[in-house]
């Protein structure tokens, strides 16, 4: 008897389909990742094999899901963006100062702040 396989959540098959209108292959989309082509097309398809899919979920938003940082002028993730603008306010450095309240302004921040 064949197992049903299992697909990415919507989320993530959004990143990789608009990955893949970007870089126009989604051979190349699957070279980023560092999986196989027929992975990926399995997971698009809801045919991944495999028991569990959180794996390679994982790997997908780890090399597709992130976001452009203004303060920090570079890609970062996005675990690494919530840390930096939910941590407390630092009052031990100038430069963590201003980074915690560029984050607070940030339009990547859901809770933001505008700056008076």
């Amino acid at each position: 008897m064949r197992r049903p396989g299992v697909g990415l959540s919507p989320h993530v098959a959004a990143l990789v389909r608009a990955e893949i209108a970007r870089a126009g292959t989604q051979a190349a989309v699957a070279r980023r990742i560092g999986v196989a082509k027929a992975t990926l097309s399995s997971a698009l398809n809801g045919s991944y094999p495999a028991h569990s899919i959180a794996p390679l979920e994982a790997r997908i938003r780890a090399a597709l899901d992130r976001v452009d940082c203004p303060h920090l002028e570079r890609s970062i993730g996005p675990d690494e963006c919530r840390r930096h603008r939910e941590r407390p306010m630092p009052t031990n450095s100038r430069g963590a100062l201003r980074h915690w309240a560029a984050c607070q302004r940030c339009s990547h921040n859901p809770n933001r702040t505008e700056e008076s």
